[in-house]
């Protein structure tokens, strides 16, 4: 467990005594949650779990805690997954991003769903508005439109102003989504030429292949969840080819990527808790609004810098929040 865990437990067991009397006598909660990747025990689900325990929800005595992934599965496994756990009739489903949640929709038949992490819900179709859902669908965006990720662009080429080939690396929805298209768009203005290397299902070994065919300069990292599971991946091949990278998750520095721009994993998953707390209580998903962004955080790897020789501009470790030597 890291620190940031750790401070994470010590906050939520220091709730449980109140928040535990909250529950009712009796009663059993039964949660489904889906991650993304294939590691239950990832730091976003410990957040969760000791998020829960905070709250007075503990398995074995009050919950029961449906744990499924999505790793590897194509969509009618996806979809049969689903049907599969409607049928075990939770109080709650949890998902990972918006493709998920718009499967976890149809198939759910009513039940609340909150959305640890998602991107234009509206547009999705999940939700009336951000204010006010209106349906069966709430939670939590990744980002403010996509503001971030075009600021995220203008840090990764700050760092290397002369770079003109550079990969992004995700899936086909990432690169052809608003947010895919607001970087592309950020990156011509700037004479880069962006190219796509895509993810697959199993992972991203074939997009990093490429990543060293085309002799790209750097690779920026979607900020999606059908990258998160593969931080450790990334920071390897940062490390091992020399090709710096911009992600858009702080765990992911910590795991190698040279720089970080967005939320952190943890908090978007303790955030998420919040959420399941307030529906289990009573609250109707679509009366609680969708929560956007407040903070984001620069992280810089300076051991990773030192290992491709890339010197960090002064500039930018002033407005780091966090670098790590």
């Amino acid at each position: 467990m890291n620190r940031r865990d750790s401070v994470l437990a010590i906050i939520a067991l220091a709730g449980l005594p109140l928040a535990a009397k909250a529950q009712q006598p009796g009663k059993v909660y039964r949660i489904a949650v889906i991650i993304a990747g294939p590691d239950p025990a990832s730091p976003g689900m410990r957040a969760f779990i000791q998020g829960l325990k905070a709250r007075g929800y503990i398995e074995g005595q009050n919950l029961i805690l449906d744990r499924r992934t999505i790793h590897g599965l194509d969509f009618p496994s996806i979809d049969a997954m689903m049907a599969e756990l409607v049928r075990q009739k939770p109080d709650v489903i949890v998902t990972p991003g918006t493709n998920t949640s718009v499967r976890a929709m149809k198939a759910a038949g009513g039940i609340p769903i909150v959305m640890a992490a998602s991107v234009d819900p509206v547009g999705a179709g999940l939700a009336h508005s951000l204010a006010r859902p209106g349906g069966t669908v709430t939670g939590l965006v990744t980002d403010v439109g996509s503001g971030a990720e075009e600021k995220r662009v203008e840090i990764l080429l700050e760092l290397l102003p002369k770079a003109r080939r550079i990969a992004f690396v995700g899936w086909k929805g990432d690169w052809d989504g608003r947010w895919g298209k607001s970087i592309q768009s950020a990156m011509a203005k700037r004479g880069v030429d962006l190219f796509f290397a895509e993810g697959k299902p199993s992972g991203f070994a074939e997009a990093l292949e490429a990543i060293k065919q085309r002799k790209s300069e750097a690779f920026f990292v979607a900020l999606s969840t059908s990258t998160w599971p593969f931080s450790s991946s990334f920071g390897e091949f940062t490390l091992l080819n020399r090709i710096p990278s911009s992600c858009g998750v702080t765990e992911m520095a910590e795991d190698g990527c040279l720089l970080a721009y967005g939320q952190s994993v943890v908090s978007i998953w303790t955030q998420a808790v919040t959420y399941v707390d307030k529906i289990l209580k009573g609250t109707k998903p679509g009366d609680i609004p969708i929560e956007q962004p407040t903070k984001f955080e620069l992280v810089i790897n300076l051991k990773t810098a030192k290992a491709l020789g890339i010197k960090i501009p002064q500039s930018l470790l002033i407005r780091a929040n966090r670098v790590i030597e």
